[in-house]
């Protein structure tokens, strides 16, 4: 060999042993072996030999791994191209390496004698894996054992996971599941509500939480609450991870709630509604007894009867408003479907329901609009819920200035923003901060006992919520205020 070409070779055994590679071939007939200082760095091999028997290379491959290295290196001398084995070696002190090696017959010679191959250290590169591996089944872990479902979908809205929750809530193993869309398993008019709010996520580029319905593997209908967030994991991929949360029971809990503020509510005001009704009833009573008498009386006058016919008419309609507004507000709201109602007709249920009550006590109720606002203006709601919010803030503010000589409550409506801003002001005197703080929270009223729930505000805040409103105490307002909004169609 010329120098240049022996100065070639050491460079190329220099580089191999930088790289923790090595060199060796292997006599089958002598079982001898020869190597390389890349493969004697890397064996961790004393003294000065380069070569030596097989036995002894062997004695440090690890015991588990012998027989299949054995097998792979046959395999290669039958000639078959899977030319690459991954094997551990024992150090001194039990030391590890993981080993890849790749073995070649050599071409050149007629037998399949020699074997060449290079061997070089993975250790690095096998640690990596062994721990991704182990956080990815430790992230497996925790996805099970959380008691929602979770779920990942790609753009095609084809589920790339589930865990364990999410399986069990439809009934169907992950393989049965795993490249499957929602079309698969779900009624059309699910999926169609699901894969619009997938694509407004995906779009958006922002989560988005809502309230959905799903029939699990039990054939039953539940209320879910889905967070769906999107998750960028490439330049032009993007996924879709959504957690589902089950509020069956929690929506149960909520309308028996909203029923017992309700029936609470109507019970305050039983007295003064009965009174209310009593009144027309009296007149009506009083008028037909009159015409009993004119009608007895041949020279009676024929206009004085159509007056007393009119006034008994109007009490009529006047005890059907009440008895109307009465039904709105006791109908079992979730047996009606939302629907498109004028917010000044709401209004004025709720003011003919609560008037009585004010009018007796010589208190002021009124309401102020702005003048663009008609009974056209309408927004969409279950009406009997909303009825009940303006009730119940209109009950609360006649217990705050009942006792005032000149107390007084209005209403008023205006339009910000595309939404419609109510406000249920009074004169009623002012809340302590610390009660502000807590006032909104389930079964906390400073009523006397027997006199309030502690549900109203709370009941009246979840009501107006569902609906993409905002329920608040005003700070800045000089007097009393409660605001709410609903979206304006």
């Amino acid at each position: 060999m010329s120098k240049p070409d022996s100065a070639l070779l050491k460079k190329y055994q220099d580089s191999l042993s930088n790289a923790e590679m090595g060199y060796w071939e292997l006599s089958l007939a002598e079982e001898v072996l020869k190597w390389d200082d890349g493969f004697k760095k890397l064996f961790d091999l004393k003294g000065d030999d380069y070569t030596g028997p097989l036995k002894s290379f062997l004695d440090k491959v690890h015991p588990e791994d012998q027989d299949g290295l054995k097998k792979y290196v046959n395999s290669v001398i039958e000639g078959k191209k899977d030319n690459r084995h991954l094997f551990r070696i024992v150090l001194p002190k039990n030391k590890i390496k993981h080993i890849r090696t790749c073995v070649y017959t050599n071409s050149k010679l007629r037998s399949k004698e020699l074997l060449i191959g290079l061997s070089w250290d993975v250790t690095s590169e096998i640690i990596l894996q062994e721990e991704l591996s182990k956080a990815q089944k430790f992230t497996e872990n925790i996805l099970n054992s959380v008691p929602d479902p979770i779920f990942v979908k790609n753009e095609k809205h084809q589920w790339v996971y589930t865990n364990t929750e999410f399986e069990r809530l439809l009934g169907k193993k992950r393989e049965e599941l795993i490249g499957k869309d929602d079309m698969a398993f779900f009624k059309k008019e699910f999926v169609e509500i699901y894969w619009a709010r997938d694509q407004e996520v995906l779009l958006s580029n922002k989560p988005n939480e809502n309230e959905e319905k799903i029939i699990d593997a039990w054939g039953r209908t539940r209320d879910i609450l889905t967070k769906k967030t999107p998750l960028n994991i490439g330049e032009n991929e993007k996924v879709l991870v959504g957690v589902i949360r089950d509020i069956t029971d929690m929506k149960r809990i909520q309308d028996s709630l909203v029923e017992q503020s309700k029936m609470a509510s109507l019970g305050e005001m039983a007295a003064e509604i009965a009174h209310e009704v009593n009144n027309p009833l009296m007149i009506i009573q009083g008028k037909a007894q009159l015409l009993q008498e004119k009608i007895s009386n041949p020279n009676s006058d024929i206009n004085a009867f159509r007056k007393d016919l009119e006034l008994i008419v109007q009490n009529c309609v006047r005890i059907d408003k009440i008895i109307k507004s009465l039904k709105s507000i006791s109908r079992k709201a979730d047996l009606d479907p939302p629907e498109n109602v004028s917010v000044l007709g709401l209004i004025d249920e709720a003011f003919e329901i609560s008037k009585e009550r004010f009018r007796k006590k010589r208190l002021n109720l009124f309401v102020v609009t702005d003048e663009k606002i008609d009974y056209t203006y309408r927004t969409r709601v279950r009406p009997s819920e909303v009825v009940q919010v303006l009730v119940n803030l209109l009950n609360n503010s006649y217990d705050a200035v009942s006792h005032q000589t000149s107390g007084w409550a209005r209403i008023n409506l205006s339009i910000v923003k595309e939404k419609y801003r109510v406000e249920v002001v009074d004169s009623g005197p002012e809340i302590e901060p610390e009660i502000i703080n807590k006032m909104m929270e389930p079964f906390f009223t400073t009523k006397s006992t027997g006199k309030g729930t502690g549900l109203g505000l709370s009941v009246s805040k979840q009501i107006i919520q569902k609906y993409k409103g905002d329920f608040y105490f005003d700070k800045k307002n000089p007097n009393t205020c409660f605001v709410f909004t609903l979206p304006k169609i």
